[in-house]
């Protein structure tokens, strides 16, 4: 097949890196989902349930402490091909099939003018700064998560001050993916495959935190 974004010329040692990146990521968003839909509930897990969960945290850990890795890669590879990540971004945009409601929001958080290249950047140093401390958040709730009893869970519901990753981290984790994809896309030669999905992913609130609060792009609160 054609490859439909031949101005981007990125080469292959770092497409593979984008690739393990992108991998190490989303992994990452993903097991959040898990730890974060678990505790939760409106009880303690079982016992058993309680150890897989913190298996589940300290891989969450491990990934958020990797993090800051991949981002300062990204951002030194957005910085080196700034101008033809922009135009990549289009070319994805353009092609990938979308409802036009859904394809309007994308246009106002990635189409022209609105730097994607740049805002991938930020977002990296944003993951960079925000991971570390979140890591040590996980790992702390792992140890509380071992030594709590059943009667010890939060009235509210959940276990009392266990949560997940800040809301201002992962939204940036998955920008700096959407960045990470899109290196990947021009291998498989479908523009939008995957950087429009993590993209769309994000949903509408996160999609308006980085459009109306500038700050979590930049790292200041």
């Amino acid at each position: 097949m054609q490859n439909m974004m031949e101005g981007l010329r990125v080469p292959v040692d770092q497409r593979y890196r984008a690739a393990v990146s992108l991998h190490s990521l989303m992994q990452l968003n993903w097991l959040d989902d898990v730890w974060t839909q678990e505790l939760a509930g409106p009880s303690l897990p079982s016992p058993d349930d309680k150890a897989l969960l913190v298996r589940v945290g300290e891989e969450l850990a491990l990934l958020l402490e990797e993090a800051p890795g991949h981002a300062r890669w990204l951002e030194e590879l957005y910085g080196e091909h700034d101008r033809e990540f922009e135009d990549a971004i289009a070319v994805a945009l353009d092609h990938y099939p979308l409802a036009n409601e859904t394809k309007f929001e994308l246009y106002e958080l990635v189409g022209p003018g609105r730097e994607f290249a740049t805002n991938v950047r930020k977002a990296a140093r944003n993951v960079a700064a925000l991971a570390p401390p979140a890591a040590e958040e996980v790992r702390r709730d792992c140890r509380l998560l071992l030594a709590r009893q059943p009667d010890e869970a939060d009235s509210e519901g959940g276990a009392e001050s266990l949560g997940d990753i800040p809301r201002r981290l992962k939204c940036a984790v998955l920008f700096v993916a959407a960045g990470a994809a899109l290196a990947v896309e021009q291998v498989v030669g479908h523009p939008g495959a995957y950087s429009m999905g993590i993209i769309t992913l994000m949903g509408t609130d996160c999609h308006n935190t980085l459009q109306g609060q500038q700050d979590l792009l930049d790292g200041e609160d």
